[in-house]
């Protein structure tokens, strides 16, 4: 049976220093996901908007997740 070393191993200073970068890019990419994400439930947030004015519109009234009616005014 053979063993299998990690090449990483035999540098700690080295390991120390990828270690370093590879956690400064992978914050990058996570900071990059929450963009996304923000704006992608800003997008929704839109839609949502004008489904519920596509709703008023035609008289329907609308009950928010805080219990709030929404209707159209007159």
């Amino acid at each position: 049976m053979k063993l299998k070393l990690n090449k990483m191993a035999h540098n700690p200073f080295e390991n120390q220093h990828f270690a370093y970068f590879r956690a400064i890019e992978e914050i990058k990419q996570n900071e990059s996901k929450a963009l996304k994400n923000k704006s992608g439930l800003v997008e929704k947030a839109k839609e949502v908007n004008k489904a519920i004015e596509l709703l008023k519109e035609h008289r329907y009234t609308i009950i928010d997740h805080q219990n709030n009616w929404i209707k159209k005014e007159n």
